[in-house]
């Protein structure tokens, strides 16, 4: 995929040399450093972005005491392609008296209020995250 995208810059550069008035502005060598300082060194199968969502791909959930759930996590490449990232994610409840959560991101309702779950990915010197809000309510009596 990468050798695809390299050889349409190259089309690219090749075409607009042969038009009259950009090969009168430049010669061959100023192109070539051109596309060289231009080339992306960036893999495009490299994480770029991360979503964490509940059920339903909701950034929120309300959840009675006692309940559980997961947060999903999609980590999509710089394409929009979904990728599975070589490390792992830390998920981490803001209030953890409120919302437990462990490393599979699985989350338990410990008691009445609201928080928020975070989800980290750290890959080369750089992080993505995301959270979902968890509201833990009281059961109905119904």
């Amino acid at each position: 995929m990468t050798e695809l995208i390299e050889r349409e810059r190259i089309d690219k550069l090749a075409s607009l040399w042969r038009s009259a008035r950009f090969s009168k502005l430049f010669s061959p060598p100023v192109l070539l450093i051109a596309f060289l300082r231009c080339a992306s060194t960036t893999d495009v199968a490299e994480p770029a972005s991360l979503q964490a969502t509940t059920v339903g791909g909701n950034k929120f959930v309300a959840l009675v005491v006692g309940a559980r759930t997961t947060v999903n996590v999609t980590v999509r490449n710089s394409r929009g392609e979904v990728v599975q990232p070589v490390a792992a994610y830390s998920f981490l409840s803001r209030a953890p008296d409120v919302v437990a959560v462990d490393q599979s991101g699985m989350v338990m309702a410990e008691k009445i209020s609201a928080t928020w779950i975070l989800v980290r990915l750290s890959i080369q010197n750089r992080v993505l995250s995301d959270s979902v809000q968890v509201a833990v309510i009281e059961p109905t009596n119904e």
